[in-house]
Formats: C-alpha cells, structure tokens, sequence
C-alpha cells in the first residue's frame, strides 16, 4: 500500500524540510532546528489526526 507523504514546513520562514510524513501520522514533543539558509529557529512538530 502507497500512503501519501507531505514534507514538514517551517512555521517562521516557510522552507520545506527534508522531513515526511504519511496521511497516518500522529506525533508531539518532536523538536527540530530549521535547515532555511538565515532561519535556524528551533520548533515543535505537532501532527493530530482529526476525524
């Protein structure tokens, strides 16, 4: 089975990080540090499933 994934997007700059999730995907109190040239901020991944 394919599943469909979307990368994950910096909430300050907007650049696309090397980062996937599939459409099943659930997390929280996954930090990350931003790969855009000038950003480098740190940030939460936070992906619910809502139905």
């Amino acid at each position: 089975m394919l599943y469909k994934k979307s990368k994950i997007k910096c909430p300050y700059c907007g650049y696309k990080m090397p980062l996937y999730y599939d459409e099943n995907s659930i997390c929280k109190g996954i930090f990350v540090i931003c790969k855009g040239r000038m950003c480098k901020k740190e940030f939460e991944i936070k992906i619910n499933k809502v139905k």
